[in-house]
């Protein structure tokens, strides 16, 4: 007697980027300028300075993914050097030497983040908020009127809006990317040289961008 036939069993389609992840690995970026003035009685110092650097970078997030769509949610953070340093001798009445610098060293974000999956590639767009850490220094050194220092140290909210592809091997996935960060900030300009004018003058809000290209090796669980 025949055995009737097994229902054949519903094929399943395997979601090779459905839940949670990991990631490190580094990024390079190259800062907007940003205008710096020293002002005394006897000379006007002005220009523009650019800052670039490496960082190390990290990120865990999680991800649903329906047939070829996948979103998500990202934490990720930035540690490193992103800096400019300008600096002058001015040979005038009282000699004395300028310096200007500043740093973006450090960010933490939130991402949303949704893409286009093919078999085991991942082609995605993110956005997200957070803070990034600022330093800035403007000083002089020399001079009759002694040295004089202005320095700011603070987080400040910025913006990331990114693109980039994934590659799966197995668990195991790299990443590859390129990002565009804008941080609101006062444009501070200074008077320096003289105890009397050593207070920043300041310019106006803005977004300062910084164009980041990023690469990353992590793990999915």
């Amino acid at each position: 007697m025949q055995t009737a036939p097994a229902a054949a069993r519903e094929t399943v389609a395997p979601l090779p980027f459905a839940g949670f992840y990991a990631a490190i690995g580094g990024s390079y970026g190259h800062t907007q300028s940003r205008e710096f003035y020293f002002a005394d009685i006897f000379k006007l110092t002005r220009g523009e300075l650019t800052a670039s650097g490496a960082s190390a970078i990290g990120a865990l997030g999680y991800n649903i993914q329906s047939g070829d769509l996948v979103i998500g949610v990202e934490l990720a953070g930035r540690f490193g050097r992103e800096s400019g340093t300008f600096s002058e001798f001015v040979p005038s009445f009282v000699p004395n030497t300028r310096t200007f610098a500043y740093n973006y060293d450090a960010s933490v974000h939130g991402f949303l983040r949704a893409g286009l999956a093919s078999g085991d590639t991942l082609v995605f767009a993110r956005a997200g908020a957070g803070l990034t850490h600022y330093t800035e220094t403007l000083q002089t050194t020399g001079g009759g009127f002694g040295p004089v220092l202005i320095s700011t140290d603070e987080w400040l909210p910025s913006l990331i809006f990114g693109l980039g592809i994934e590659q799966n091997f197995g668990r195991a996935f790299v990443r590859a990317g390129v990002d565009a960060e804008g941080v609101a900030q006062t444009r501070r300009l200074a008077t320096t040289n003289a105890p009397s004018l050593n207070n920043p003058i300041t310019g106006g809000s803005e977004f300062f961008w910084t164009a980041r290209a990023m690469a990353a090796a992590g793990v999915r669980f």
